[in-house]
């Protein structure tokens, strides 16, 4: 019989279980029972995922308060995964949701925070937000979060290569760091899309574990008013302002068009006749070299895809030397 120092080393290598009755005939189909994790769900990987990867960053110091907005599963994973490691957590949860989730995680030792109903997602997640900053605690920002940790054991390269990509699409959406060298006007602060404000817009976009429609976004949009700094860094875009927010999104377009070549359809695929005409648009070259610099920190210098995206600025340096004269 296999014997484990803790609980901990239950997560993960769960079954797969062939379904006998339910496939067409001729097709083996198989499961991965993720129930039997020790707390039932997949969200107890991503809840060991989280704290490990902090620990093994220095994020999350010993005896640190750990703090996350949840409606339940990676709620009470993380409840099980800092009772076994000594952390204090503190859970935010509207008080819409399930009565039987909140107990076992205040079973568990978590301190459950409940917020308001008609504030619904946002509400617990600005409210996380307050007390981890207030209060110096580590914010394991589950829904960012979510998409960094994979299971070494069974993960493939190009799963890593997706992950990268998803980290290199949020540091193009919200770090100054891609105006490295570029004069501009700080109190502009339409130009910058800020990480709470993404964070917002990705869980603005989601309700029940799927997401939502164009329709609901649209009456959110109407509701929400926490999505009005995501709505006004698009109000009145224009090419021709003097502004740094049309360039970010060349560059956010840019890395998209090479996620897409790499984990799209082939009717979505561009060309790197594409990619040097959204290169073009550009009004500040400095901003994409600054993204072709980055590259490489983002695992992404010698992906093939993201390869196009270098070409698209080395050809669209040339033709500026050569509409300046330069030979």
């Amino acid at each position: 019989m296999t014997k484990f120092a803790s609980i901990l080393g239950t997560v993960g290598n769960t079954p797969v279980v062939k379904i006998n009755k339910l496939a067409p005939p001729g097709i083996n189909l198989y499961v991965k029972v993720e129930a039997f994790n020790p707390l039932g769900s997949v969200k107890d990987r991503l809840a060991l995922g989280i704290i490990e990867d902090a620990e093994k960053k220095g994020t999350l110091k010993p005896g640190q308060t750990v703090c996350e907005a949840t409606s339940g599963n990676t709620g009470i994973g993380l409840a099980m995964v800092c009772a076994a490691k000594g952390y204090p957590l503190v859970v935010t949860m509207a008080e819409s949701f399930s009565v039987e989730r909140r107990r076992l995680m205040r079973f568990l030792g978590a301190k459950v925070i409940l917020t308001p109903a008609p504030e619904g997602g946002t509400g617990m997640v600005r409210k996380a937000n307050e007390l981890a900053k207030k209060n110096g605690w580590f914010l394991t920002r589950q829904f960012e979060n979510e998409a960094i940790y994979v299971d070494r054991r069974i993960a493939e390269k190009k799963d890593f290569v997706f992950l990268n990509y998803i980290e290199a699409i949020r540091w193009v959406m919200t770090d100054v760091a891609l105006f490295d060298g570029v004069l501009y006007d700080s109190s502009h602060q339409r130009d910058h899309f800020f990480a709470d404000n993404f964070r917002q817009y990705c869980d603005g976009c989601a309700a029940e574990g799927r997401f939502i429609t164009y329709e609901e976004l649209q009456d959110r949009v109407e509701r929400v008013r926490s999505l009005d700094p995501v709505l006004r860094f698009f109000d009145s875009l224009q090419r021709s302002e003097d502004r740094l927010r049309w360039d970010r999104l060349v560059a956010l377009h840019l890395l998209l068009m090479a996620f897409v070549n790499s984990f799209g359809y082939q009717p979505q695929y561009s060309s790197q006749t594409h990619f040097d005409s959204v290169a073009g648009q550009v009004r500040r070259p400095q901003i994409l070299e600054n993204l072709v610099d980055w590259l490489p920190r983002h695992g992404l210098g010698k992906d093939k895809e993201s390869r196009r995206i270098v070409r698209a600025c080395q050809t669209l340096k040339k033709r500026t030397l050569r509409r300046n004269g330069v030979a």
